[in-house]
């Protein structure tokens, strides 16, 4: 950083301060006797960069107004390492008001704005803080010392004072895990203790589990089972009702029923008797069912029978279906019929078409007959004329049938009598054929009475074939012994000879349904205990269910209770995992904060080892110059403590055993060292430095001799301000600025490379 304007209005001893366009290279002297205003110079400088003055803290800023004032202000115009110019201004009011802002030069909107900005913005650009430019860049008119090895500036010079920060902080982590783990392990003991008086037997909570589903299987179990029971007895109850009323309805049929209503009465008590048997073999009713299966086998009799006399129906309705064919009522029979072995009548011709057929005959006879008959009374009239013609030649007819002979006399009485003879054989013919068409015709009609009493007898056949399914048995039977089909009364015959006999006689009848009926009140008997037998089944399941869930209750107390405990157990044991799981995690980061803060504390020992023979190589190089090698060698120990090398005693002495110039020669040198170090880790630019008295107990020879020391001490220390009551040879210098006691005023250029004085 290099000062370009220092310019101030009612700041310390002067009512305007207007330093501009001050040399970058060079030396400015600022001249005068005490209180003349030297040391204001340094602290406007100090003021307007860092807010504070090295004699006044911040929070007495406002004490920095000249006296009978309000207000003041103070800004410095630098160039940064870049080559930016930037300007800080700060303004202070007697009220403790401090407002600061920070601009780029040639922008009016400011870079930074308000205190704490401006000072990181200028800590930033310029590479120092407030300490470290007290402690290098800037001496002021004190004691001439250095700062202390361990102090923030020698720390921030050597980068160590961001890891011992970081060292601090490790150490205060680890202190602070270090009682927590103490107090984490002090509550682990404590949830041990208490997971210890839990006594937690970590099986019973399964056993109990396991007894519980088990009984809980047992109950739902039982109840399966009594409803199961209970519902088969149901079932049971039901067969046993309807079994008992279908029996009941069955017994009292009688001779006198019916094929059809035989069969239907039947088939529902078989089915009813089908499905007592299926419930009786699913509740493992083995003599029940047995019993139901015999009783069913009385009435294999019966059922034979009507097997039998389904077969006579069955061939009834075949020979009812021939006369029904016969009869013209139904086609011919099928392909199908054919399959079921029902031979087609080929050949035969149904009965209206036969009478058909001899009405047609009738019907033509007759009309030859009438043709004949009329062609007999027409022959018979020219016989009849001829025979006059022939016999009474002489009348008129005779005359007539001559003349149609048209022949002799002789020769016309024999044609006469041969048309007369020809006319009567005619006549005679024709007599003959109507007689036989009359004995055909009577022969005919002969025939269609015959076949319209076929007609009513297949009729009568094809109602009582009708009939013989819903007609009482006893009676259809009489009625197909009637039928004229010798198969049929066959199978009439063996139907009465086998177990139709039973369906027949109504004494047959009457012993089988009362032996039937016997048989079905055992049943039904048998039926009726094994419901009592379910049912007192049931009740037992039901009585062990109920047990179970008793005991179930009791287990779901003890489960609830021993759940209570688990839950209290595993909480317990969250906790001491989570609190040892915090411990170590708490124990790992002292170990890793232990590891960096020995590496932090090695690491800063290696960086003060390698800092100390870089300054005392820097103090070796200037300290012959500054006293004319009579000392180049110096010892500083790690807290900064110097011992010179005295070649009168050949051997590194204390600073008490030099003179007081000569110490403070050497004390400047290590100021110049840490000035250089901070340019070295800071800026690495050019930069000011402002000495205030440095020369206050040196000779004229020591002061002429470091004055010349200091143009060529550091290529980066190129702008240097020294503040002194006196110069011997003041154009030596690039600005010099002369300070009196009675003015309040100092402007300045560094334009003018003449000597400057105070306007009064």
């Amino acid at each position: 950083m290099i000062l370009k304007h220092v310019e101030a209005d009612n700041i310390l001893k002067y009512n305007r301060l207007h330093l501009t366009d001050l040399p970058a290279n060079g030396q400015i002297a600022v001249a005068g006797s005490n209180e003349a205003g030297k040391t204001a110079v340094g602290e406007t400088i100090c003021l307007a960069l860092f807010g504070r003055t090295f004699s006044l803290l911040r929070e007495d800023v406002s004490c920095v107004i000249r006296w009978g004032e309000y207000s003041g202000s103070a800004s410095v115009t630098f160039i940064a390492e870049d080559g930016t110019e930037y300007t800080v201004a700060r303004q202070i009011d007697g009220n403790r008001g401090h407002r600061a802002q920070m601009h780029r030069s040639g922008d009016p909107s400011p870079v930074a704005e308000g205190i704490e900005a401006v000072d990181d913005a200028v800590r930033n650009i310029c590479g120092f803080t407030y300490q470290s430019f007290v402690d290098s860049f800037y001496l002021a008119q004190r004691e001439m010392d250095v700062p202390s090895a361990k102090s923030a500036t020698v720390k921030a010079l050597i980068g160590v004072d961001k890891l011992e920060a970081v060292a601090k902080d490790l150490e205060s982590e680890i202190t602070k895990a270090a009682k927590g783990v103490a107090v984490l392990e002090t509550e682990i003991k404590d949830y041990n203790r208490r997971i210890a008086v839990l006594n937690i037997d970590r099986a019973r909570l399964g056993c109990l589990e396991t007894e519980r589903k088990a009984k809980h299987d047992d109950a739902t179990a039982a109840d399966a089972g009594a409803v199961e029971l209970t519902s088969v007895a149901g079932a049971i109850d039901q067969a046993e009702t309807t079994l008992t009323a279908e029996a009941e309805r069955f017994a009292k049929t009688t001779s006198g029923t019916s094929y059809t209503e035989w069969r239907k009465r039947l088939d529902q008590l078989s089915q009813h008797f089908i499905v007592a048997e299926r419930k009786a073999s699913a509740a493992d009713l083995s003599e029940e069912s047995s019993a139901l299966t015999q009783t069913r086998g009385t009435l294999a009799g019966i059922e034979s029978g009507l097997a039998e006399y389904g077969k006579v129906c069955d061939l009834a309705k075949l020979y009812g279906r021939r006369l029904a064919f016969l009869l013209d009522d139904q086609p011919l029979p099928s392909v199908q019929d054919v399959e079921m072995g029902r031979k087609p009548e080929y050949g035969v011709t149904c009965f209206p078409h036969r009478r058909a057929g001899l009405d047609a005959q009738i019907e033509q006879t007759d009309r030859q007959r009438k043709v004949t008959l009329v062609s007999a009374v027409f022959t018979l009239e020219i016989a009849l004329l001829a025979s006059v013609g022939w016999i009474v030649p002489g009348t008129t007819l005779g005359g007539w049938m001559n003349a149609v002979v048209g022949a002799s006399a002789g020769v016309r009485s024999v044609g006469v009598l041969l048309i007369a003879i020809a006319a009567w054989l005619v006549v005679a013919a024709s007599a003959a054929i109507f007689v036989r068409s009359l004995q055909r015709i009577k022969r005919y009609r002969a025939q269609v009475d015959e076949i319209d009493v076929e007609i009513e007898l297949a009729k009568a056949e094809v109602d009582l074939i009708d009939a013989i399914e819903e007609a009482p048995i006893p009676t259809a039977q009489k009625g197909l012994q009637c039928l004229r089909n010798d198969l049929l009364a066959g199978a009439v015959a063996a139907f009465l000879d086998g177990d139709g006999r039973t369906l027949v006689e109504s004494a047959a009848l009457t012993r089988t349904l009362a032996g039937f009926s016997e048989s079905v009140q055992r049943s039904v008997q048998a039926l009726h205990g094994a419901r009592k037998r379910l049912l007192s089944r049931a009740g037992e399941f039901r009585d062990r269910a109920v047990d179970a869930r008793v005991e179930i209750e009791h287990l779901d107390e003890e489960l609830a209770e021993e759940r209570k405990r688990w839950e209290r157990f595993e909480a317990l044991e969250r906790k001491v995992a989570a609190l040892a799981a915090t411990a170590n995690e708490l124990r790992h980061h002292i170990v890793v904060r232990t590891v960096g803060r020995d590496l932090i504390d090695g690491t800063c020992r290696r960086v003060y080892e390698r800092f100390h023979p870089e300054l005392r190589a820097f103090v070796g190089r200037i300290l012959p110059e500054l006293t004319e090698n009579r000392y180049e060698q110096i010892e500083l120990d790690d807290d900064f403590r110097v011992r010179v090398f005295c070649k009168d005693k050949n051997d590194f002495v204390g600073l008490t055993e030099i003179s007081n110039g000569t110490h403070r020669q050497l004390m400047l040198c290590v100021r110049l060292a840490l000035s250089q170090a901070l340019i070295a880790s800071s800026s690495k630019s050019s930069q000011f430095i402002f000495f205030d008295e440095p020369f206050a107990f040196f000779d004229e020879r020591r002061t002429a001799r470091a004055i010349d020391v200091l143009r060529k001490i550091s290529p980066e220390m190129t702008q240097v301000f020294l503040a002194a009551q006196r110069f011997d040879d003041p154009d030596a210098f690039d600005l010099f600025l002369n300070c009196e006691v009675d003015t309040d005023t100092l402007e300045a250029s560094g334009k003018s490379r003449r000597r400057i004085r105070v306007a009064s």
